[in-house]
C-alpha cells in the first residue's frame, strides 16, 4: 500500500501473490535468476555452443570457481542457453566438465 501497488489474489488459494511480488522485488535488484529469454534471440542454442557465439548474444560466460570470465572455448549448455541475470547483465556460469572442456550449470 505504501508503494501504490495493488495486489489481488484472482483464485485458488492466492498464494501465488507473494511470488508475484517477490518476482517484482527480485527484478528491480538486478540478480532475479534464470533468464529464459534474453533480447530478441531465438532459443536455438543447445549442445556444444562456442564462447564467442554465446558472447555475441551479448551473454558474459564465467568460471563458476574463480569468477574470471571464459573468453574462448566450447561449452555445453544442455538443451537449452539459461543464463541468469546478475548485477544487471545476463552470466552464463560454467564449470570444467572433467575433460577439459567446460558446461554451463543450471543456477536459479
Amino acid at each position: 500500500a505504501r508503494e501504490g501497488v495493488h495486489i489481488e489474489g484472482l483464485g485458488g488459494t492466492n498464494g501465488g501473490v507473494i511470488g508475484a511480488l517477490a518476482a517484482v522485488g527480485l527484478a528491480q535488484t538486478e540478480n532475479d535468476g534464470r533468464l529464459v529469454q534474453w533480447q530478441l534471440w531465438t532459443d536455438d542454442l543447445s549442445g556444444e555452443v562456442s564462447v564467442e557465439r554465446i558472447a555475441a548474444r551479448q551473454i558474459d560466460v564465467v568460471v563458476r570457481e574463480s569468477h574470471q570470465p571464459l573468453v574462448a572455448g566450447m561449452v555445453h549448455v544442455g538443451k537449452h542457453l539459461r543464463p541468469n541475470f546478475v548485477h544487471g547483465r545476463a552470466t552464463l556460469w560454467v564449470e570444467q566438465d572433467g575433460s577439459g572442456g567446460w558446461r554451463a550449470l543450471k543456477l536459479r
